[in-house]
């Protein structure tokens, strides 16, 4: 069948292709009316299959468009999609192969649109879209905060003034859709689009719900937006979480409801530099105000100016509804350094005043410290000033809820501080970081289950268009070691469909507090050469992250602190390494312990198997308290952890003489329990529901069973293929194909995907053929269908086995090629 064969064979199931959901706010705003302009022409840029343009000629009979890509077979397959459309609609579409906005000419279109190509892409493209009156952006996901910055810098840079930022979901990714249009005077859209969420803390929601006032606004404007966007999401993780939500205040619902935690509502601020008053209106409701320091702008000492505005400050403070009112100073505040402590509690009243020192307030722990970074002329509180810095870092103790500096600690998108700071963080761990000072780094993230919030109000031209974020902390309970830490970003009360980039990421990562976000990354350990790579789900776009490793041979991903683990065991020592997921920091964990498995729990721990002592052993995220879990194996391998059930799992492979089996235990240890005999079982992984997974080198197999071991089954294995033999004894030459030498395992259960590793090796038998196998990233369904093969790694190192090495009729003569050793998923919050 030829080519043009296979294109009508797809299109003949697919006549009338449906818009994927994520695409329908850009062809909304595509369609938006014109002035001047009764029939709009489209330009569709990066069309791929431009099932955009198909909709767009399908929904208004006026449109014209033009859908362009640089690949021919989409493209191809487009036009062929639009052969099957009435006549009249079928003329409006046009299709030209070209790199960006280069095919398009001057006058040719009214309004250009791109969506699922990279925002640093588009930010290039800008200057040659000069022609439009409108541009339709859509980032592909994820894009970072300073790529998405850098994309709205540069359109403002060449005249496009932004119109509408427009959220959709779509299969649990969440996309952004900007609207702007060529600037004939000042932007129409506010920046103050309302979020996800409204004003009322969500532990105000679930009190009343408790008390049973159900016509309380607030309450059912929460829920009919959560209905709404449960709606619109697909399946995976942000699904469950919205679904889990809304079952959890549906419970409170009921006549008797179930106790539930109390929770502390922080509404954070920082950076207002003299703007207190101008702030969005009203202030979301919480149980604690926290400002973050930076109150003046320009002030050098104890000026009357400076006084005057800090007591109008004080007033301000004393207008806001929050029960308890927090600050520390910042390097803007040289007032309120020449004041003293004890001088600014007297003036600010209406405010605790926190100057490196802790308080207890609604059972959580605080500590505020104006510490910052940095080198301009407002020096106050900073180390260019005589701020004893390591004094600062040194008074944070331990056992913290929340932890509040001006500045930011360490290097990251939130900003850059000290990197003692860090450190000391890195130690105390407190539950929540606090802080502003950096204007551009406004959001959440998390950095080792630490949730840092960048609370600060201004931007790059200090005007205070950031919105607050608040926070809201479950209080601690006896029994309860993992914190649940629901973040939202709020600024009003009413409710629309947009969410401005900014407080997507803040919504992010509240989804990520629940729950793990969707995978998004493969990480793979290779040998020869020695090296960690980091790939998209699909094998694509595949980056060397650390190269130059002493062999590395196992390999775990700890999503919920972003962070990766890996061993190596070379001529001068054995140990376990870390870094983060693009490879950076990367630090010694433990030494003295040669690993062939490893995995971490959600409590930080790591876990790994030591071949030298045959035994499970396990420390904290640091290194620190190796505790021996279980002894007396033989070869312990792979090890994997379901952390909910209390349960580890790993292959023991028993050496060649005996049988090898798979095993578990609960992660103290105990109840080792054998759950299935094997050939040679090298690593394991772990479904969603507990079901376990293993690769065999002996038998060629990747088998998978429940998780007391029942239901055993094979989902892929070898097959033997016979090939003539040129020899006088004319029997036929065995080779075999299918799986071989399988290696590395992991589980994508969102996507319902299983990934795999297995080895490429060159050899030449006695009579027969040269057989040389590439190194392969596959993967499948988790019922072993739809195999299909990511990645192929050829020849870079050559390895000889055996006396006669260089001879060609060496029977025994082995080449390995690079070796794909193990894989892992990444869910990234």
């Amino acid at each position: 069948m030829g080519d043009e064969a296979v294109l009508r064979g797809v299109c003949s199931a697919a006549t009338s292709p449906e818009l994927p959901l994520r695409l329908m706010p850009v062809a909304d705003a595509a369609l938006r009316p014109m002035p001047g302009r009764e029939a709009l022409r489209v330009a569709d840029v990066g069309c791929y299959k431009a099932l955009l343009g198909l909709h767009l000629v399908q929904r208004d009979a006026g449109v014209r468009v033009l859908a362009t890509d640089l690949a021919s077979g989409p493209l191809e397959l487009g036009r062929m999609l639009a052969r099957r459309l009435p006549t009249d609609q079928c003329r409006r579409i046009d299709f030209r192969l070209g790199d960006g906005l280069s095919t398009l000419h001057p006058g040719e279109v009214d309004v250009v649109c791109a969506a699922g190509i990279a925002a640093g892409k588009l930010s290039a493209w800008i200057p040659a879209a000069q022609f439009a009156q409108r541009l339709v952006l859509q980032p592909s996901v994820p894009t970072g905060p300073e790529a998405m910055m850098e994309l709205r810098c540069r359109m403002s840079d060449f005249g496009w003034a932004l119109q509408d930022e427009v959220l959709s979901i779509e299969r649990g990714g969440i996309c952004l859709t900007l609207v702007a249009e060529a600037a004939t005077g000042t932007s129409s859209f506010s920046g103050e689009a309302i979020p996800l969420l409204p004003a009322a803390p969500r532990s105000r929601i679930r009190q009343t719900l408790q008390t049973g006032a159900e016509d309380d606004p607030e309450v059912e404007a929460f829920l009919e937006l959560l209905h709404e966007y449960l709606e619109r999401s697909g399946p995976g993780t942000l699904r469950k979480v919205l679904q889990d939500e809304l079952d959890s205040l549906n419970t409170l619902r009921l006549p008797t409801p179930p106790p539930c935690q109390e929770a502390i509502s922080e509404t954070l601020r920082a950076d207002t530099h003299l703007q207190h008053r101008d702030l969005h209106s009203p202030m979301p409701a919480g149980d604690i105000l926290i400002h973050c320091g930076d109150v003046l702008l320009e002030s050098k000492g104890a000026a009357v100016e400076d006084i005057a505005a800090l007591a109008d400050f004080n007033r301000w403070l004393s207008e806001l509804s929050h029960r308890h009112r927090l600050l520390v100073a910042g390097n803007h505040d040289g007032a309120l350094r020449d004041l003293r402590a004890a001088g600014v509690k007297r003036l600010l009243n209406h405010c605790t005043y926190l100057e490196d020192e802790s308080i207890e307030l609604e059972s959580l722990k605080i500590h505020g410290s104006p510490l910052s970074a940095g080198s301009s002329p407002n020096g106050a509180f900073q180390s260019q000033s005589g701020y004893d810095e390591a004094k600062a870092v040194s008074a944070v103790p331990e056992g913290l809820d929340i932890l509040v500096t001006h500045g930011p600690a360490g290097e990251g998108a939130l900003g850059r501080a000290s990197a003692c700071l860090q450190e000391r963080i890195d130690e105390v761990r407190p539950r929540v970081h606090i802080f502003g000072h950096y204007h551009l780094g406004h959001g959440v993230a998390c950095r080792d289950g630490v949730v840092q919030v960048n609370a600060s109000s201004a931007d790059a031209f200090f005007a205070v268009s950031n919105p607050p974020i608040v926070v809201d902390i479950m209080l601690r309970t006896h029994d309860r070691d993992l914190l649940d830490i629901v973040l939202t970003a709020t600024c009003g009360s009413s409710l629309h469909k947009h969410l401005p980039e900014r407080m997507l990421y803040a919504l992010l990562a509240a989804l990520a507090a629940f729950a793990h976000v969707e995978a998004r990354h493969l990480y793979l350990l290779m040998n020869w050469p020695d090296c960690l790579m980091r790939a998209n789900l699909d094998g694509t776009d595949r980056e060397v992250l650390l190269s130059g490793l002493g062999h590395p041979n196992s390999l775990a991903v700890d999503d919920l602190r972003q962070k990766l683990y890996f061993s190596e065991s070379d001529d001068t020592s054995d140990r376990i390494m870390r870094c983060n997921l693009d490879g950076s920091n990367l630090e010694e964990v433990v030494s003295g312990v040669h690993v062939q498995g490893i995995a971490t729990d959600a409590d930080g721990k790591v876990y790994w198997t030591d071949v030298t002592s045959s035994q499970i052993q396990r420390s904290a995220f640091n290194g620190s308290d190796i505790e021996v879990l279980v002894s007396d194996l033989q070869e312990p391998a792979g090890l994997a952890l379901d952390s909910k059930a209390g349960r580890m799992y790993w292959a023991d492979q028993c050496g060649y003489e005996n049988t090898a089996r798979i095993q578990s235990a609960g992660l103290d240890g105990s109840g080792v329990a054998t759950l299935h005999n094997a050939s040679h079982p090298m690593h394991v992984a772990l479904d969603s529901d507990g079901q376990l997974y293993w690769t065999d080198a002996g038998s060629f197999e990747i088998r998978r069973c429940k998780p007391d071991g029942s239901s055993a089954e094979v989902l892929y294995n070898k097959t033997v293929v016979l090939l003539p033999n040129s020899q006088p004894s004319n029997k036929p030459v065995q080779q075999l194909t299918g799986l071989l030498d399988p290696q590395g395992i992991a589980v994508d259960s969102v996507a319902g995907k299983v990934y795999w590793t297995q080895l490429g090796t060159q050899y030449k038998t006695r009579g027969g053929p040269s057989v040389q196998r590439n190194s392969k990233l596959q993967r499948a369904n988790l019922d072993g269908s739809e195999i299909e093969t990511l990645a192929e790694f050829g020849l870079l190192h050559s390895r000889s086995h055996g006396a006669n090495s260089s001879s060609p009729n060496c029977v025994s003569q082995v080449e390995h090629f690079v070796v794909c050793l193990l894989v892992s998923l990444c869910a990234e919050g």
